[in-house]
């Protein structure tokens, strides 16, 4: 056990010199923005758009390949005075393993293998500088000055879909340029809209609301005080007003010394008066026709302080031939306004009933650029996923299907789509399309079935509605996701209107608390310490404001690859055993409900290099050219044909018109095949995997010291032995991690007389803190929070929400407990389980720090608070029964965030050196963390309760 010294002084130090949004103007220091998508790509276009707004000093470039771009960087530090690249932002589309980034100019022949940037596409690239061949040489010259102006405070950030898994190509990148920048992506799919409009039925439903966006994501300082002019100010110059008609005048008069001295005052009361008695006059409706505008008998008028609103609705039709194929009823919105002019005194002005108009249309609304994330699942949803009709995988090592019977059934679906009679197989039942949209829902009426589009196939399924389904048009495509295997599925997705997505964004779309990776880059350039320094620093001389940064600063501390070894080696790990709560990786209650008052709850999207994955640092230059990539070359890569990985919501469409999902959301991911077996990226593959697994329950009685001699002596395909590749800088993470993981079974160093005490106590909390490690940094991997948020909302009054939240709170407790003895005891999940029965009476709820004292008779709100704790305690009950049942599936997502494969964590699963019990702990603990951070006060007015 080792005791930190804290300094205080140095914390407020990095508090004074924090770097966050926006960045700040320094002379020789440019930002820039790449865009590697086309003129015409909707994703590119939103995200360009974004940017403008908002990133005004990044230079906006768009370039086609990573040559291009260096060739840029290149004349802009020749041409002007850039001592440093500060922050270098790559616009592009991605998926898990790829970026669709060529990498120079000329891809004919042998050169397509640098069509994608993948890890074997950058290797093969370091091959050709280091192998000095000529084509190269002035790309690789350029670079060389380039990369120069990249220092230890600069950084990468990739806009892109899902990259951030890609460990190996995120390495690759930040080699290439130099090793001395961090480079970040994101882990879920990166959306941009370029016009969200504002309105009734819309994300943002005012101008107001968007204000508090733009405090909520860190657009805008988040602990300032805004005037009601000062905030209008900032709204008018980030909004785009929405299109509307010219105003006309209606009726007007002049008063001069109290009498009329031009228009007409008694048409102008007569027209008031009629208006505030819900009346159109036929003399209004002539002088509507006069200006082109035509009055239907099915208007609505409604009647405010000083205007009047007229709803109407215009029918466009367009014709082909003769014949009408589409009509459209775009409703219009008049609203009449009561006008003073030259005001002087009550005798003497000019009054004007004017008539403003517009279409109550996206192209009406005032609209701002946006940005957002989503995971699988959202994705899924904004995309209009209804099911699944059938799917297979293939292992991508072995190239075998994992299930034949899987393979079957799809293809079947496949010919009853095409129309093909589909054989039957005997012993199985017979399948159909019918059945299976019956048994999701959606019974079929004479459907109508035809493919729309060869590859990836999309089949589009008309039938009439009837009184179980009122969805017209189906759509069945198939999506081909290659990472850890590849999975194929058939998706039936349905076509949602502008309004339905409106709507979905508010549940299935995630806001981050930061605008980009500015207060990430910096903390993440400090050491534990440093950062320790910084949170007893906050909490020293503790404000409102400071809240966040506790909370970012705890994220950039648990972001350490060592951190959990440290958090033991200092004695604060005992310190958590029966609550996740310490002061160094939580908020206290108070602190969570001041984070969240004033930005977006914690969401870690960024995955980054320096400071959570183990790097090579040896090296006095340059990265690239000094250290050799620990991975292997790919001799060529295809983009599969199909639509690109792009996230953008295009808001110009007319309201309520339908537009197949894939045409605007498009294609989830990017497909690549690989096109020859010679070269192929190599990686820890499953079978050398299988051979380490296979070596360690062979000697579960050895030490690790012994196991490491034992490995020495395994030789593997290319002459080396499974501990070359264990002391590899680069596949170090990845075994070391298979330890860490075994070691929560203390699997070795227990035969008598094998290994010894210390061993053993080692290894225990090496695991330990290992399946720690695990829970505190999964966070948002559980599809729970609609439930909890339709729980708070359905909540009668602000008392019952309160104890809600304490009872899932309360319940987060009791599992974080349950874990830890599990994980720590070698205890089991307790059969008779009941939250109810372990949970402490509401009144000595941990989270009561309301001090609502219980009396009697019972006021009627503490009625509710009791009513809702009993209902958070079941909700809190029914998510740990729901999730368990997947535990072996969430453990694999967990291992997945670490960068262990799909088969390699199957190995590892059903080697039988992890045992279920803690795999479960850990599902527990992450779970019990993830309820902490969703389950919070920062939406009820709990100040408002009694004491």
């Amino acid at each position: 056990m080792s005791v930190i010294p804290i300094n205080i002084i140095r914390g407020e130090r990095i508090f004074n010199n924090i770097q966050e949004y926006p960045l700040p103007l320094k002379d020789g220091v440019k930002d820039y923005l790449i865009n590697l998508t086309s003129p015409s790509d909707g994703y590119g276009i939103a995200g360009e758009a974004f940017f403008d707004l908002f990133y005004p000093n990044h230079v906006v470039h768009r370039v086609a390949n990573l040559e291009d771009m260096i060739d840029f960087l290149f004349d802009e530090i020749q041409s002007k005075n850039i001592n440093q690249i500060r922050e270098l932002v790559i616009l592009a589309h991605g998926n898990r393993t790829t970026l669709a980034l060529p990498l120079i100019n000329n891809l004919g022949g042998k050169n397509k293998k640098f069509k994608y940037f993948s890890a074997g596409s950058i290797k093969n690239l370091q091959v050709a500088f280091w192998e000095g061949a000529p084509e190269f040489n002035d790309f690789k010259n350029k670079r060389n000055e380039v990369i120069k102006k990249f220092l230890d405070d600069s950084w990468i950030t990739i806009r892109c879909c899902r990259f951030g898994y890609a460990f190996d190509a995120m390495h690759g990148l930040y080699s290439f340029f130099g090793g001395r920048a961090n480079v970040y992506a994101p882990m879920e799919y990166q959306y941009f809209s370029s016009h969200e409009r504002i309105g009734q039925d819309k994300k943002f439903t005012s101008r107001f609301d968007f204000f508090d966006h733009l405090q909520l994501q860190g657009l805008i300082p988040r602990n300032e005080n805004y005037s009601f002019t000062r905030t209008q100010k900032v709204l008018n110059e980030l909004i785009t007003p929405g299109k509307a008609g010219e105003p006309f005048i209606l009726s007007n008069y002049t008063l001069q010394g109290n009498n009329v001295t031009e228009g007409n005052k008694v048409e102008y009361d007569s027209l008031i008066n009629s208006f505030n008695d819900h009346v159109l006059p036929d003399n209004v409706r002539k002088k509507f026709q006069l200006k082109d505008l035509s009055l239907s008998e099915d208007i609505e008028i409604r009647v405010h302080r000083n205007h009047w609103l007229i709803f109407d609705g215009i029918t466009l039709e367009v014709e082909l031939e003769g014949e009408v194929f589409e009509e459209h009823i775009y409703n219009v919105l008049y609203r009449i306004e009561d006008e003073y002019h030259n005001f002087i005194n009550d005798e003497n002005y000019t009054r004007i009933l004017k008539v403003y108009y517009k279409l109550i249309d996206n192209a009406t609304l005032p609209s701002v650029p946006y940005q957002f994330f989503a995971n699988e699942h959202q994705d899924e949803k904004l995309r209009g996923k209804l099911f699944e009709l059938g799917s297979y995988f293939i292992d991508l090592e072995e190239g075998e299907l994992e299930d034949v019977n899987e393979f079957e059934r799809y293809q079947r679906f496949v010919e009853l789509l095409d129309g093909l009679p589909s054989l039957e197989i005997e012993g199985e039942e017979p399948i159909s399309l019918l059945d299976e949209f019956q048994n999701e829902g959606y019974p079929l009426t004479n459907p109508i079935i035809r493919r729309i589009q060869e590859n990836p196939p999309v089949w589009k399924i008309t039938h009439d509605k009837n009184e179980n389904n009122n969805i017209s048009e189906f759509f069945v495509e198939e999506k081909v996701e290659n990472f850890l295997s590849s999975a194929t599925r058939l998706i039936v997705r349905v076509s949602l209107t502008e309004k339905q997505i409106d709507s979905l964004l508010t549940y299935y779309s995630t806001d981050c608390n930061t605008p980009g990776t500015e207060l990430l880059a910096y903390l993440d350039r400090h050491s534990k310490e440093e950062l320790l320094d910084f949170i007893y620093y906050l909490r020293s001389s503790y404000k409102k404001g400071n809240a966040f940064y506790l909370r970012k600063a705890q994220e950039a501390l648990m972001r350490k690859l060592d951190f959990f070894h440290f958090f033991q080696e200092t004695g604060e790990f005992e310190k958590t055993k029966y609550d996740l709560h310490h002061p160094w990786v939580s908020l206290t209650p108070l602190e969570v409900k001041h984070s969240t008052e004033n930005a977006y709850p914690p969401h870690n999207v960024w995955k980054e290099v320096k400071s959570s994955t183990k790097h090579d640092k040896d090296f006095e230059t340059d990265l690239f050219m000094e250290k050799e990539l620990p991975f292997g070359e790919v001799i060529q890569i295809e983009l599969k044909a199909g639509p690109e990985d792009s996230r953008f919501i295009d808001q110009n469409s007319p309201r309520d018109k339908p537009i197949p999902t894939f045409k605007f959301l498009e294609k989830e991911d990017l497909n690549f095949v690989e096109l020859s077996d010679e070269g192929m990226l190599r990686e820890i593959n499953c079978e050398t995997f299988q051979q380490f697994i296979d070596v360690l329950v062979e000697n579960q009685d050895k030490t690790r010291e012994e196991l490491m001699e034992i490995l020495k002596t395994v030789y593997i395909e290319d002459n080396s032995t499974i501990y070359d590749y264990w002391s590899s800088n680069y596949y170090f993470a990845t075994f070391e991690f298979a330890f860490q993981i075994i070691d929560m079974t203390v699997s070795f160093g227990r035969a008598t007389g094998v290994g010894s005490s210390i061993t053993v106590t080692v290894s225990r909390a090496t695991g330990i803190m290992f399946g720690l490690g695990l829970a505190f940094n999964f966070v948002g991997g559980f599809l729970m929070f609609k439930d909890l948020a339709t729980a708070i909302q359905d909540g009668q009054e602000r008392y019952e929400k309160v104890g809600v939240v304490t009872g899932v709170r309360e319940s987060a407790r009791i599992i974080n407990a349950i874990g830890f003895d599990m994980l720590t005891k070698g205890e089991s999940f307790p059969d008779d389980f009941n939250m109810r029965v372990l949970a402490y009476e509401p009144e000595n709820a941990h989270d009561y720090h309301l001090k609502i004292k219980i009396r009697t008779p019972f006021p009627s709100w503490i009625s509710y608070f009791i009513y809702g704790y009993a209902a958070g305690l079941d909700l809190g009950q029914k998510i740990v029964l729901e999730e368990l049942k997947n535990y072996k599936a969430i453990f694999s997502k967990l291992l997945a965030k670490k960068g262990l494969g799909h088969c390699q964590s199957k190995i590892l699963i059903d080697s039988g050196l992890v045992d279920d019990n803690k795999m479960k702990a850990v599902v527990l603990l992450a779970l019990g963390k993830a309820m902490m951070d969703q389950a919070t006060y920062s939406s009820i007015d709990i100040l408002a309760i009694p004491e």
